[in-house]
Protein backbone atom coordinates (compact mmCIF):
# COMPACT_ATOMS: atom_id res chain seq x y z
CA UNK A 1 0.00 0.00 0.00
CA UNK A 2 1.15 3.53 -0.64
CA UNK A 3 -0.17 6.54 1.21
CA UNK A 4 0.56 10.17 1.94
CA UNK A 5 2.88 11.31 4.70
CA UNK A 6 1.08 12.44 7.85
CA UNK A 7 3.76 15.09 8.41
CA UNK A 8 4.21 16.79 5.02
CA UNK A 9 1.67 15.12 2.71
CA UNK A 10 4.17 13.74 0.18
CA UNK A 11 3.56 10.37 -1.47
CA UNK A 12 5.29 7.69 0.65
CA UNK A 13 6.88 4.46 -0.54
CA UNK A 14 7.43 1.12 1.19
CA UNK A 15 10.76 0.88 2.97
CA UNK A 16 13.16 -1.74 1.62
CA UNK A 17 15.19 -1.80 4.85
CA UNK A 18 15.18 -3.96 7.96
CA UNK A 19 12.29 -2.02 9.53
CA UNK A 20 8.91 -2.61 7.89
CA UNK A 21 6.79 0.40 6.96
CA UNK A 22 6.87 3.38 4.66
CA UNK A 23 9.31 6.25 4.41
CA UNK A 24 8.65 9.76 3.11
CA UNK A 25 11.09 10.86 0.41
CA UNK A 26 10.63 14.52 1.40
CA UNK A 27 10.92 14.64 5.21
CA UNK A 28 12.08 11.04 5.89
CA UNK A 29 9.20 10.41 8.32
CA UNK A 30 8.57 6.69 8.87
CA UNK A 31 5.12 5.21 9.34
CA UNK A 32 3.56 1.76 9.89
CA UNK A 33 -0.12 2.76 9.76
CA UNK A 34 -0.90 0.88 6.55
CA UNK A 35 0.64 -2.30 7.95
CA UNK A 36 -1.73 -2.42 10.89
CA UNK A 37 1.07 -3.10 13.35
CA UNK A 38 0.39 -2.24 16.97
CA UNK A 39 -3.28 -1.78 16.15
CA UNK A 40 -4.99 -4.93 17.41
CA UNK A 41 -8.36 -3.88 18.81
CA UNK A 42 -11.00 -5.83 20.66
CA UNK A 43 -14.67 -5.87 19.60
CA UNK A 44 -15.68 -3.06 21.98
CA UNK A 45 -12.92 -0.77 20.67
CA UNK A 46 -14.00 -1.41 17.07
CA UNK A 47 -17.64 -0.67 17.95
CA UNK A 48 -16.57 2.57 19.66
CA UNK A 49 -14.60 3.63 16.57
CA UNK A 50 -17.62 2.95 14.38
CA UNK A 51 -19.95 4.91 16.66
CA UNK A 52 -17.51 7.83 16.71
CA UNK A 53 -17.35 7.85 12.92
CA UNK A 54 -21.16 7.77 12.64
CA UNK A 55 -21.46 10.68 15.07
CA UNK A 56 -18.87 12.67 13.10
CA UNK A 57 -20.78 12.08 9.86
CA UNK A 58 -24.06 13.20 11.43
CA UNK A 59 -22.54 16.45 12.76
Amino acid sequence: MRCSCTVCGAYMANSEGIELGCVCPECLHRCKACLGTDSVKDVEQIKALHEEKVEDNEA
